[in-house]
């Protein structure tokens, strides 16, 4: 196995050293000189095109059958709990996974798992989880965030080792070692999921299997008669690429970012999965690197959305397409009712990507059975949470923000800088509204996510908003020179937390390469 290529962004960092450090963004000098070096089982290619030139092994589109059971990903177990709190102990190690046809794998997993294991929470209950870094001696750092949670910033996945406050986290976990994070969880009801956020290796961490599922219950959902248990399925999408051998083949090109030719959904290439004639609610997550997808289905029936990132809709929509960036969630249900057993419904991918291999088909439904369907969707689902977007709220923002998502030097940049650990480019205060405005100049698309709060999205372009965008988000997309407003209510019965909070776009590898800032929230 060969010696990986130093990265251009790491190039110019090398070159930094020889002339004081000047080409380097403020405050990471001390991360001066961490190579990326060929770690096992992760094949490291030069940017370019040489990745689309290497094809990874043939798999047949739908050829292997899974049931709901055996395709939904493990939930994680407590290793203990108390009348307030759920504990879990998760190590961080090096293991192998069965993704293709008699080939292995090598992967780093949550407990050994690709993806991760489900962590199931509830509302206003803690989770307390000690991640524990089990790879070999000389690897990398890690630190999780539990994308979509409301937590301290020193449990919410900082890229550095952490210093606010007057005190210093270890955030950044070396091999050997564990950070015990505390959520707290008083989210409503949603899809959310955890996953690695080194500084410059999100990218390749999340690619060898650092993702999983987060899923917050409340109250609401119980006394909803949505589709449950074996009719209910989180739904992770990714894109990879593998050599002959089944390892993965990781390009860090800073550009397209890292792009696969085959479709994994929950670590299962261009699955099969039989369902009964009836509804079925599917959690869309998008965790790929680079690829968006717009999901249809090829029998023509509409997706009813029922939920985005941050929770359930006020009322659900019919939606012939699921627009799904990086980093976005969908609530979904999915009804196969009336269909005969053998009907086979694909689901479709109709972006059209302008690089990389096309992905139009994703994964299969196939009736085998006929069952009484007792779920419904509510014609009223959470009209409880507060609309942003009426002209009296919008009125009440007393600041309006700009920021530019852009490439610039070799680095992708916001407002012309790259991410500085030493610098907020805001500094929001609780019990205040405020505009942002973000602009894609690159034309390139930009997932844009910012932790710890979440939004609503106000217009695009100047344009009405479109309808799957109205509820309560965490990531907003911008396409190519797109723009897009969203109104963010800084409630401190809602979010709580001070210090330093990230806003970073979601194609991951952009992230890697610096287009990444800070804000800090300040207390009322």
């Amino acid at each position: 196995m060969s010696t990986a290529p130093i990265r251009r962004r790491d190039l110019l960092r090398y070159c930094a050293v020889g002339l004081g450090a000047a080409l380097l963004p403020l405050g990471l000098q001390r991360i001066v000189g961490v190579s990326d070096r060929q770690v096992a089982g992760l094949v490291v290619r030069q940017a370019g095109g040489g990745d689309f030139a290497s094809r990874s092994p043939a798999v047949k589109h739908f050829d292997v059958a899974y049931q709901v059971k055996d395709l939904k990903p493990e939930v994680m177990p407590r290793s203990s709990y108390d009348a307030t709190t759920d504990y879990y102990d998760v190590s961080m190690h090096e293991a192998t996974a069965d993704i293709l046809p008699n080939l292995k794998t090598p992967i780093w997993g949550y407990n050994g798992k690709f993806p991760g294991q489900t962590i199931e929470a509830y509302k206003d209950r803690k989770a307390v989880v000690t991640f524990r870094n089990n790879l070999p001696a000389g690897f990398d750092g890690l630190t999780i965030h539990h994308h979509g949670g409301i937590q301290r910033p020193e449990f919410d996945g900082y890229p550095l080792d952490l210093t606010y406050d007057s005190r210093s986290y270890p955030t950044l976990i070396q091999p050997g070692h564990s950070w015990t994070y505390e959520y707290p969880n008083p989210n409503s009801a949603c899809t959310n999921w955890y996953h690695d956020h080194a500084y410059g290796k999100t990218s390749q961490h999340v690619y060898r299997g650092l993702a999983g599922f987060f899923l917050i219950r409340d109250d609401m959902e119980h006394q909803f008669n949505l589709p449950k248990d074996e009719y209910e399925l989180p739904l992770l999408f990714q894109d990879r690429r593998f050599d002959s051998t089944g390892a993965l083949v990781f390009n860090d090109n800073e550009h397209s970012g890292v792009v696969g030719d085959v479709q994994l959904v929950n670590g299962k290439p261009w699955p099969r999965l039989q369902v009964a004639a009836r509804k079925y609610r599917f959690r869309l997550l998008n965790g790929s690197n680079w690829r968006r997808y717009f999901f249809t289905l090829s029998n023509g029936r509409p997706i009813i959305q029922i939920g985005t990132e941050s929770g359930f809709l006020r009322a659900p929509l019919n939606l012939p397409m699921i627009q799904l960036y990086q980093g976005e969630r969908a609530d979904v249900v999915v009804d196969f009712g009336g269909l005969a057993v053998g009907t086979k419904v694909i689901l479709q991918n109709r972006s059209d990507e302008a690089i990389g291999t096309p992905m139009g088909e994703v994964m299969l439904f196939e009736v085998t059975s006929t069952v009484t369907d007792d779920s419904r969707v509510p014609v009223i689902l959470d009209n409880t949470w507060t609309d942003l977007s009426t002209p009296q709220a919008v009125a009440s923002a007393t600041v309006r923000r700009i920021f530019e998502f852009d490439d610039s030097n070799g680095f992708w940049v916001i407002n012309g800088r790259t991410f500085n650990k030493d610098r907020f480019d805001a500094n929001p205060r609780y019990g205040t509204t405020e505009i942002w405005e973000f602009g894609g100049g690159s034309g390139w698309y930009h997932p844009i996510h910012l932790h710890l709060i979440d939004f609503q999205v106000l217009s695009r372009d100047g344009n009405p908003v479109r309808p799957w965008e109205r509820g309560r988000k965490d990531t907003v997309a911008l396409a190519e020179g797109d723009t897009a407003s969203v109104i963010i209510n800084f409630d401190p019965k809602k979010f709580f937390f001070t210090g330093p909070y990230l806003m970073h776009c979601h194609n991951i590898d952009h992230e890697d390469h610096d287009m990444m800032t800070q804000y800090n929230m300040l207390a009322v």
